[in-house]
């Protein structure tokens, strides 16, 4: 009714949070398409430049980051604290959300603040199916250096300034052939 009655959909709280940011956190994916409709920025964020696409994403709303994706938010876009989508679906353990951004095109080379990028991430966390989609990629698109992307990895894993937990990786090398 608000909206009927040329209310701003961009209008933001207190915090800054747009109506569509609050919906895509919330999992209202009813309100979050209306909005989408009525023209709200998909891309505005908040005071912590969280955008409604990172919210979704850090609440681990599929159905919401897919509409998100669908309608041009932008996928590789960082927020203040410099943690790009990629790696925040990582970090969340949303290996189904990792995946699809991965398919819409994410760059998983961008680094973070510390110079970590989501491919390491997928490493410390142990997400092989993650490794194993980029890897596969990375022989479609350079068929000729794509299996000595493992190795490379593996070396800026051990050469980041700051350490992590050490990880396992365990892979079948029969996939990497893909």
């Amino acid at each position: 009714m608000l909206v009927e009655n040329d209310a701003d959909v961009n209008f933001c709280n207190y915090r800054k949070q747009s109506p569509l940011c609050a919906a895509s956190e919330e999992d209202h994916l009813d309100i979050v398409f209306y909005l989408k409709e009525s023209d709200s920025d998909i891309n505005l964020c908040d005071m912590n430049g969280r955008s409604p696409f990172l919210a979704s994403i850090q609440t681990g709303h599929f159905n919401i980051v897919k509409l998100l994706v669908d309608n041009g938010c932008k996928i590789n876009t960082q927020s203040t604290g410099k943690i790009f989508p990629l790696s925040y679906a990582l970090m969340q353990g949303s290996v189904e959300i990792a995946s699809f951004l991965i398919q819409k095109g994410a760059d998983y080379n961008m680094q973070n603040e510390y110079g970590e990028t989501s491919i390491q991430l997928a490493l410390w966390k142990n997400h092989t199916e993650i490794l194993h989609q980029i890897i596969a990629l990375e022989n479609k698109n350079k068929p000729q250096s794509g299996n000595c992307k493992l190795y490379q990895l593996l070396v800026n894993c051990i050469s980041l300034k700051y350490y992590r937990k050490p990880f396992v990786v365990q892979m079948n090398t029969e996939k990497l052939k893909d």
